[in-house]
């Protein structure tokens, strides 16, 4: 159901979209073995005991394991071709290994970590850095900032002759 004021969601008008009716719901599913089933949502008039329509999300699309905030069409049987469409906004994450974010963040990382090591190896025997772009080093803000000021400063005080 639509969670009311202090909860969760309300109804609300939009732009040319008719009335929106929002949810703030949170679902957990039993653990999935295998990527290649879908998420299916049905919503439901509760009242009425009608189906109103549905819709369905693989999840090999959330393989990455990230959160993903999408906008999933609504499939509404009986409801004849040029009608109103419908979508679903969520918020959805599929996590089937805690060891695969962890260990792509650490291959993330490790690379960081070999192209400083280079680049201070390439400091040391005098040579130029390889990956100068990637680093935040002082001197490089110390010049932007400078030349921002120079680029606001003309030279003219504001003052006339």
């Amino acid at each position: 159901p639509p969670a009311g004021p202090g909860g969760g969601g309300a109804s609300a008008a939009g732009d040319d979209c008719g009335a929106l009716v929002l949810f703030d719901q949170l679902f957990s599913v039993a653990p999935v073995r295998t990527a290649r089933a879908e998420l299916h949502v049905e919503v439901v008039d509760d009242a009425k005991q009608l189906r109103r329509g549905y819709a369905r999300l693989p999840l090999s699309d959330l393989a990455d394991q990230l959160k993903h905030r999408l906008d999933l069409p609504i499939s509404r049987p009986g409801v004849p071709a040029g009608g109103r469409p419908a979508s679903l906004r969520v918020e959805v994450q599929f996590q089937y290994s805690k060891v695969v974010p962890i260990q792509k963040r650490i291959f993330e990382l490790m690379d960081e970590q070999r192209k400083l090591h280079r680049d201070v190896t390439n400091l040391q025997i005098g040579k130029e850095l390889e990956f100068e772009d990637d680093w935040d080093l002082p001197d490089k803000r110390d010049l932007a900032d400078a030349e921002t000021k120079a680029d606001g400063d003309d030279g003219d005080d504001g003052k006339d002759s």
